[in-house]
């Protein structure tokens, strides 16, 4: 999926842009299962019903902050964006309405823009939003092995960023990053 500024999207794309988004949650699931030794379909359904809203936030914010410069755009995973004011601009925008595109532009999308995300933290920071041993509805089996997966992943997100960035404060960068997972779940649910 490319997250690309190139036209304003249209009020029909938008309920597409969200199928499009629950099927990579679906992917993410099928493919971290399989490094789980398997999951029951019960669990893997409970991963992606909880999975889907915050992994879609966290990836149009990522990608925006990416590849946007404008500060009023948010990209969506079709070639397209949407402005701050999509209330305005759409008389139905879905998922995206009561004011879910402000706060992933102000609370998201420009620390990760400051902070400049690469690739390999913004994979990890997506497993670990897949991977939530406190989804609803999970086996005690899942949850031991997601919660031991996730450590892995955490343990490996710290190790990227202390090898590959220059910053002498490895854990603070780090910080940053887990600390911004509460937002992008709040403001999935709180939209």
């Amino acid at each position: 999926m490319r997250y690309e500024p190139f036209r304003l999207a249209k009020n029909n794309e938008l309920s597409s842009v969200a199928y499009r988004r629950l099927i990579a949650a679906i992917d993410w699931v099928e493919h971290l299962s399989n490094l789980l030794g398997g999951l029951d379909v019960s669990d893997k359904i409970a991963l992606v019903k909880n999975a889907f809203a915050p992994l879609m936030v966290f990836k149009f914010a990522s990608r925006t902050a990416e590849v946007a410069k404008d500060t009023n755009i948010l990209c969506l995973c079709n070639f397209a964006y949407v402005p701050r004011n999509i209330s305005q601009a759409f008389s139905d925008s879905y998922h995206l309405g009561n004011g879910l595109v402000d706060r992933a532009l102000d609370e998201l999308v420009q620390p990760y823009r400051t902070y400049g995300l690469r690739e390999e933290e913004i994979v990890c920071v997506s497993a670990m939003i897949v991977l939530n041993p406190l989804a609803r509805d999970l086996s005690t089996e899942a949850f031991n092995k997601i919660l031991e997966m996730r450590n892995k992943i955490e343990d490996t997100l710290f190790t990227i960023i202390k090898e590959a960035r220059n910053s002498e404060h490895p854990a603070i960068c780090f910080g940053r990053i887990l600390l911004s997972l509460p937002v992008v779940t709040v403001s999935c649910y709180d939209s």
